[in-house]
Parts: C-alpha cells; sequence; structure tokens
C-alpha cells in the first residue's frame, strides 16, 4: 500500500516549438497547471502526512518563479539571444533555457528535477485537455 499527496500550482508562460509542424511553432502563451506528487509507504509518525502541503510550495516556489510569466525556449532557438538581451537591458526575466523542446513532457521534467527532493512525479497540464508527466 502506498500513500500519495499531491500539490496544485499554476504558472503563465510562453513557449514555442522550433521544428514543430502546426502553429506551436509560433512563440504563444499558456496558462497551465503543475500537479507535484509526493507518495511513501508510510506516513510520518508524527505528522500523518507524507509531506506538509505548504513545504511542498516552499520547495516549488524557486521554480515558480523561474517559470510563471516568463518564456520557455530551447538552446538552439534563434530568439534566445535577442530576446536576453532586451529583457536583461529593461530589467526583465531572461528566458528558461531547456536543452530540448520546450513541451509539456520536457517542462515537468524540468520541473521535478529542478526540486529538493524530487517529487515522484509531476503532470505539466499545457492546457485543460494536454498534459505531460515525468515520474522516477
Amino acid at each position: 500500500m502506498n500513500h500519495s499527496a499531491s500539490k496544485t500550482i499554476h504558472v503563465c508562460y510562453a513557449h514555442r516549438l522550433q521544428d514543430h509542424l502546426g502553429e506551436c511553432k509560433n512563440l504563444h502563451g499558456h496558462n497551465g497547471k503543475v500537479v507535484i506528487h509526493y507518495s511513501s509507504p508510510t506516513l510520518n509518525y508524527k505528522t500523518g502526512m507524507i509531506v506538509d502541503f505548504a513545504e511542498i510550495d516552499k520547495r516549488f516556489q524557486l521554480i515558480k518563479q523561474l517559470l510563471d510569466h516568463n518564456t520557455i525556449l530551447q538552446d538552439n532557438d534563434p530568439l534566445v539571444e535577442p530576446l536576453t538581451k532586451f529583457l536583461n537591458d529593461n530589467h526583465l526575466k531572461v528566458p528558461v533555457v531547456l536543452r530540448t523542446p520546450p513541451t509539456a513532457e520536457a517542462i515537468a521534467q524540468f520541473i521535478a528535477t529542478s526540486m529538493r527532493p524530487c517529487p515522484d512525479r509531476v503532470e505539466f497540464w499545457e492546457t485543460p485537455t494536454c498534459r505531460g508527466e515525468w515520474s522516477r
């Protein structure tokens, strides 16, 4: 038997998929939903929890500050350099740059592997009907 706890957090972001054959090749934005899951075969004896929801919020806070109201691009995207310069010059958030196309699956992996301790599973909902997932 396994116990689980999850926390849902929302982020607004822009991205583009350079090699996509459809509209996603253009820079566009989403109101994303992140669901962070932790699981354990046992509960903490004193608290009766796997992890406190407030603790999940703390663990996610730096990543939320990085992703929310920001642009996520692939490292070879020609927009990275001029957009970074423009944003730096105007004291705005510089883009988050991933080694892979910034798909929902890749963003879920980025979130999971950036958190300490790493969650057991992260769902990244790009839209209300489309999600990517990363799990151990």
